[in-house]
């Protein structure tokens, strides 16, 4: 049995006695700083799963400074299925020349007829053989338009 010895003592045990260390009540003790740094980090993952509202930037970069990478489901958006999540094709899908910043070919690895980069815009228009689109197993997802009778685009 614990004597109060002390009239301020409230309790007569400590919940905490068999959980904590000496080391870490000290630690407590001295303030909530020392048991996030010594104790707290230690335990963190090094990745965490997050629902997509925690994507942002400043969340991301805050993560990695403590060195944990956030993992987040691809949203699929509304009148997206997974059946065509990934269809539509962007400019990131052109193969282009990093020196000229011209398209080197389509997805489909077609050649363009012609294709000049603007560096006063920082624009490249590129021009499609319409015997290529017209055909082209991507036609649907292309981001290219028919334009004139040609099919182009002007990639920014």
């Amino acid at each position: 049995m614990k004597k109060i010895v002390n009239p301020k003592q409230i309790q007569l045990f400590d919940p905490f006695d068999s959980v904590l260390t000496p080391k870490t009540r000290k630690r407590l003790l001295d303030g909530w700083p020392g048991v996030f740094r010594h104790i707290i980090l230690d335990l963190m993952p090094d990745e965490l799963l997050v629902d997509t509202h925690y994507t942002g930037d400043d969340n991301v970069q805050f993560a990695e400074q403590q060195g944990v990478e956030l993992v987040w489901p691809v949203p699929s958006g509304p009148g997206k299925t997974k059946d065509n999540e990934y269809e539509q094709l962007n400019v990131d899908d052109f193969d282009i020349d990093e020196q000229s910043e011209e398209v080197v070919c389509c997805p489909a690895g077609h050649e363009p007829q012609s294709s000049e980069y603007n560096s006063e815009t920082g624009k490249t228009k590129t021009v499609m053989p319409e015997s290529d689109c017209s055909q082209c197993e991507f036609f649907e997802q292309c981001p290219v338009e028919k334009v004139k009778g040609q099919y182009g685009r002007i990639l920014a």
